[in-house]
């Protein structure tokens, strides 16, 4: 395992789109003329993200990738800027721009307005079923938020991941959905365990 650079951006991209091909919440977000081409904008704008503001992880294997952020102050930025606008003409579509603005304002309502570590993504290429490379950045992760003494925040929107999530010590807070769309979005909590 390893923490990327900017000379992994591509290969980072390349493992987070494949995952994220069939995710609900990123199909749910983007618009679907040209979906994969609109997901793998979508990832890069994240990556490009993440590797200026937060962290991101390769697994030792290449086959994983994660992104975290911890507690940081907010700083203006005209490349935030210029990327959300991006995001918002390639990716969203200027038609849905207002309700995924609803749906991001909710979702930031929900975070815990406390000192955390936020894991944003967790991504496995589909050829990595052996489980060691999300456990391995699963627990680097939780090394860092136990390092840091902070809880750790996420949340997900494919219902098989709750349960794998409450056994690594997870619980559910909240969940948002569109009942009509069927897309759910649970928001789950781990608190920071100290050793005795």
């Amino acid at each position: 395992m390893r923490i990327a650079t900017n000379k992994d951006y591509t290969l980072v991209c390349n493992i987070l789109s494949e995952a994220f091909l069939y995710n609900p919440s990123v199909n749910w977000v983007v618009n679907k003329k040209e979906r994969e081409k609109r997901i793998v904008k979508l990832v890069k704008y994240s990556v490009s993200k993440c590797l200026r503001e937060g962290t991101v992880l390769i697994s030792g294997n290449e086959k994983g990738a994660a992104l975290y952020f911890l507690p940081r102050k907010s700083k203006f930025s005209i490349s935030e800027i210029w990327g959300q606008i991006q995001l918002a003409f390639q990716v969203i579509g200027i038609f849905r721009v207002n309700e995924i603005l609803k749906r991001e304002s909710f979702i930031k309502k929900q975070k815990l307005q406390v000192p955390h570590l936020y894991f944003w993504y967790l991504g496995v290429m589909s050829n990595a079923r052996d489980g060691e490379a999300s456990k391995e950045l699963r627990d680097y992760v939780f090394q860092i938020a136990k390092k840091n003494q902070l809880p750790i925040l996420l949340e997900t929107s494919e219902p098989r991941n709750i349960k794998t999530y409450e056994r690594m010590g997870f619980e559910t807070y909240s969940k948002w959905g569109i009942q009509s769309k069927k897309m759910n979005i649970w928001f789950m909590k781990r608190d920071f365990i100290r050793s005795n």
